[in-house]
């Protein structure tokens, strides 16, 4: 009896110490803005479905948490890297995922240890936060958890203002380029705006979509060299076709003329002005209540029927959890994750967000996103995303990208003279990387 009730007495003094040890615990995140759900920005902290999610993991281990928010993942990349190596900084960052997460692979706690099989087979998006853009293989290291949601890129059309140019997207949308060239003069003929986009700061015509062309023509093997300073930008006829086309769509007058100012193609496409808006399943909600039923969706075709990847579109995991390497909880870390990742999980934070579903074991009922033709369409399309094609270049190449890309498409500045930028700037980057 005596060595029972000692047994006992044991078993509890070992329960009560752990949860002691478990309750003295603090993780401390940094994040942006891409933790908070699409209306939770003007709502406090401990009403964000992340906090709620956080205080629930609280009561079951009795690890607390302490959130902090970064102005932009600009600030946060630049500081991440110095607070690591001084020891200020946090136990869990949220980052962009690609080039934003391999090029901090030197503070980031590699997670291959910790990650299991389950979640390796049914989250998406691992091949974002490793440190070669690759599947997780076993010899690559996965720097993060995949987060938030999946995201693809479409274009919206106002099915009024097509069917008035006499065509009809819902039942016979453009299947070849010549089809989509066709159409946008269709449009332009009857005196609608083909075309309307802001530039914002990612250069969202070829950010969203267009990049399809070049991508799925040279694959990334060949873009990734290019990046790398190894082959010439000049090399590839996909990407030199991809803004040749948009400047022709732009001197057509196909394209808004203010497309590198103007702020708000979203807005005035909600009001009804402009055929047709590149963009994102992002948007959706919000266009569907100010369109209704006029609101349609629709892709650009191949270019080619040839390419090397067919049906691509542009898209994917774009934001992750990943753990710093000077942190004192790295599996209480990384159970964390795993337990935000699952199922039940994705679903909760799901509601919250315009996102597709990171899981492949959860299905549209489940996630609540929506049951009209155009919800299980976008979820479809969804399914043909790979990664972010930027994310084959460096954060400061994607930049050059962007900004003379677009110069690019408005005629500032030749075709060829990007081209020369892009190789100047990539051998620059491999040169100062490899000193």
């Amino acid at each position: 009896m005596k060595k029972i009730i000692l047994l006992i007495t044991i078993i509890f003094l070992a329960i009560t110490t752990y949860g002691c040890k478990q309750q003295n615990k603090k993780i401390v995140i940094w994040g942006t803005s891409a933790i908070l759900g699409t209306d939770e920005a003007e709502l406090p902290q401990n009403e964000w479905m992340f906090t709620k999610l956080l205080n629930e993991y609280t009561e079951m281990t009795g690890i607390e948490f302490e959130v902090n928010l970064v102005a932009d993942e600009a600030e946060l990349q630049l500081s991440i890297r110095a607070h690591s190596m001084a020891g200020t900084g946090p136990d869990i960052v949220n980052l962009w995922t690609g080039p934003y997460v391999s090029n901090l692979e030197d503070v980031l706690l590699p997670l291959n240890d910790y990650v299991s099989k389950d979640d390796l087979e049914n989250i998406k998006g691992w091949d974002v936060v490793t440190n070669d853009l690759m599947i997780p293989s076993g010899s690559n290291k996965i720097l993060g958890y995949p987060f938030g949601g999946d995201e693809v890129c479409l274009l919206m059309y106002n099915k009024s203002i097509i069917k008035k140019a006499g065509l009809d997207f819902e039942n016979n949308p453009p299947k070849t380029v010549e089809e989509f060239d066709n159409a946008l003069a269709k449009i332009k003929s009857i005196g609608e705006l083909p075309i309307i986009a802001s530039y914002w700061d990612a250069n969202c015509l070829i950010n969203y979509v267009f990049s399809k062309w070049w991508v799925q023509m040279d694959g990334p093997s060949k873009i990734i060299e290019m990046a790398n300073g190894n082959e010439s930008f000049n090399t590839s006829d996909a990407f030199k076709n991809t803004f040749k086309k948009l400047n022709y769509y732009y001197e057509q007058g196909y394209i808004n003329q203010d497309y590198l100012t103007f702020e708000t193609a979203d807005v005035s496409f909600y009001s009804g002005n402009g055929a047709i808006y590149p963009t994102g399943n992002w948007d959706f909600d919000l266009a569907y209540e100010m369109l209704g039923e006029d609101l349609g969706i629709f892709e650009i075709p191949d270019y080619d029927q040839n390419c090397l990847i067919p049906n691509y579109l542009v898209g994917g995991n774009g934001q992750s959890m990943c753990v710093l390497k000077n942190t004192k909880y790295p599996k209480e870390c990384a159970d964390f994750l795993s337990w935000l990742s699952n199922k039940e999980n994705t679903i909760k934070y799901g509601k919250h967000k315009s996102v597709l579903p990171l899981r492949r074991d959860i299905t549209l009922e489940e996630y609540g996103y929506g049951d009209t033709d155009l919800h299980k369409k976008i979820y479809e399309m969804s399914l043909r995303t790979s990664i972010w094609h930027e994310y084959y270049m460096s954060p400061e190449l994607a930049d050059y990208y962007y900004i003379f890309g677009a110069s690019t498409i408005i005629g500032n500045i030749s075709l060829d003279e990007f081209v020369k930028k892009m190789d100047e700037k990539a051998k620059e980057l491999s040169k100062n990387e490899k000193n």
